[in-house]
């Protein structure tokens, strides 16, 4: 059976609807992503690591082909759909996969530490408590997540955006961002 991604093509693919019905008035999926995926060398999605499945249209496309330009950290950029857990009322928190966190994090993380968060969708920065999950081996963003996801008005289904830079003298600072909702 097929896997559900599209790795023919180091480009997305648009169907222009000049055989279809021409009555398409929504932006069409275009690709799947997510874990599992592996990306060929020279294409911006190789600074990319997709945390869960992803679906990408045109505009989710072009917007991170233009995120991963302006800026190339050694550490990829972390891609998910924002999931109920991250945005929950009360317990919220986010969670990154098991695989990145071992992968990029876990070094960081060796005890819980405090990292600001930021985002173009509200000033200054959110402290948020940053630590390894003791069972399963993620990495986990707890205590004030919840003012991340206001402040950025998250919402389920969304795709959001996390990149992590170091800071001089160890530790990381985290910018986050939102948006882009597929229904």
């Amino acid at each position: 059976g097929s896997s559900g991604y599209d790795d023919t093509s180091s480009d997305y693919d648009t169907d222009d609807s000049s055989h279809g019905d021409g009555d398409v008035d929504h932006d069409p999926i275009l690709v799947l992503r997510g874990l599992g995926y592996h990306v060929r060398k020279g294409i911006f999605e190789d600074r990319i690591f997709y945390g869960n499945h992803v679906l990408l249209n045109k505009d989710r496309w072009d917007y991170l082909k233009s995120i991963v330009k302006q800026c190339q950290p050694p550490i990829p950029y972390y891609v998910s759909t924002v999931t109920r857990s991250a945005v929950i009322r009360g317990k919220s928190k986010m969670c990154f996969s098991k695989e990145y966190s071992q992968a990029y994090l876990k070094d960081y993380l060796r005890k819980p530490m405090l990292v600001r968060v930021t985002s173009e969708h509200f000033e200054g920065n959110k402290k948020v408590l940053f630590k390894m999950g003791k069972k399963d081996g993620r990495a986990i963003m707890t205590k004030n997540w919840r003012e991340v996801v206001e402040g950025a008005r998250m919402k389920e289904d969304q795709m959001a955006i996390f990149r992590f830079m170091e800071r001089s003298g160890g530790g990381l600072r985290v910018n986050m961002v939102s948006g882009m909702r597929i229904r």
